[in-house]
């Protein structure tokens, strides 16, 4: 385990700074009881605050074996500390206790580079979580839906609960939209930007932002306003059909306008700006051109 290689390594580095047989000075009791902690287990807390005490009793030759291994380390990382280069280019032509004072300072930010990354795996494992569950959920509910669709075998009930379908489906085009993000920017997300974007609140905001903008689409498509060949037909009255069987049984089976209707509000779920877009145009329209040369 990491932690416990670095642990080791500090309590080796502490043995050194002192003579053999010699009893700890009151800062190496303390810095051994930091290390030596069973409460510190697995946490880098205590750990980094030992090697803070550390690097303050380490000699002039190691400060500086020190600060170059710390600032190698800090260029390699992905993106490099930013500190790194000011803090590298101030040590040269420091005297030997600004040396020391400038390895703290690269110490420090490179615990705090740390302990934020450690911060941001946990809570992109936390969203992600959320994010599946809720996944599951909604899997859950398209798998009841289907088996009451294909069991249900009523077109007049179809089409009086079909806005149902059309709000839950704009759901999925938001969950959708919110999975794909997270994945896209699984790498790069931080903590504060997690909060931001996907906290259980913001996922809400999103599901319920996809419903009504899939229920105003479905209004503009009932209107009329919006039609063509990739539209259902405005009426929505063929939405369900009955195919009848070998067997000679009938089945209710969806049409190409249900499909095209759940796939439209799929995507009005899915895409932010589609029905404000919409809304957009038929403001322009509503208000109309103006009037040229004063006609």
């Amino acid at each position: 385990m990491l932690w416990q290689d670095y642990k080791k390594n500090l309590l080796v580095l502490l043995d050194r700074l002192k003579p053999p047989d010699a009893a700890d000075t009151p800062e190496q009791a303390k810095i051994r009881a930091l290390l030596e902690a069973e409460s510190s287990a697995g946490s880098w807390v205590k750990l980094n605050e030992a090697e803070l005490r550390l690097t303050a009793l380490l000699p002039p030759e190691d400060v500086n074996a020190e600060f170059i291994r710390r600032g190698a380390e800090a260029q390699a990382l992905i993106p490099p500390l930013p500190a790194v280069v000011p803090l590298q280019a101030a040590f040269a032509p420091a005297a030997a206790a600004e040396r020391r004072a400038l390895l703290l300072r690269l110490v420090q930010d490179l615990h705090l580079h740390y302990e934020r990354r450690r911060l941001d795996r946990a809570t992109r494992k936390a969203a992600a979580n959320h994010l599946n569950n809720s996944g599951m959920a909604v899997i859950i509910v398209i798998f009841f839906g289907i088996g009451v669709l294909l069991c249900w075998n009523d077109a007049e009930r179809v089409a009086r609960f079909h806005p149902f379908f059309v709000v839950f489906a704009g759901i999925i085009g938001a969950y959708f939209s919110r999975l794909i993000d997270f994945q896209s920017r699984l790498r790069t997300l931080d903590y504060y930007t997690i909060q931001l974007d996907f906290a259980p609140s913001r996922l809400v905001s999103r599901a319920t932002t996809g419903a009504i903008g899939a229920l105003v689409l479905y209004w503009l498509i009932g209107s009329g306003l919006l039609g063509g060949g990739i539209f259902p037909e405005a009426t929505m009255a063929n939405l369900w059909k009955f195919v009848a069987l070998d067997s000679g049984q009938t089945v209710g089976l969806p049409t190409v306008d249900f499909f095209k209707l759940m796939i439209w509000s799929v995507l009005a779920g899915f895409s932010e700006r589609l029905v404000p877009t919409q809304l957009s145009a038929l403001e322009v329209r509503a208000a109309g051109k103006p009037k040229e040369n004063g006609r």
